[in-house]
């Protein structure tokens, strides 16, 4: 008897040789590594009316952070 997959786990794993065949076909890659799997921690923080997003993304391999500032006003990059 087959063990019943949940659709979740059935489209990730469609998508995932989808992209190993993409990644063949167009850059000539033959093999994929895993760098693991990943925790991460947000922090959200309200400042002058602005929301201020805090991640801390751990690795088995080290820790990456990113600020992000989300606004409603428009800005333009200078």
């Amino acid at each position: 008897m087959q063990k019943r997959v949940s659709p979740f786990t059935w489209l990730f794993g469609y998508l995932l040789r989808q992209m190993s065949v993409r990644c063949r076909r167009k850059h000539g890659v033959t093999k994929l590594k895993s760098l693991g799997g990943f925790k991460n921690n947000r922090k959200v923080y309200e400042w002058k009316g602005e929301t201020i997003e805090l991640d801390e993304t751990m690795y088995d391999w080290g820790t990456c952070y990113e600020i992000e500032l989300e606004t409603v006003r428009q800005c333009s990059a200078s």
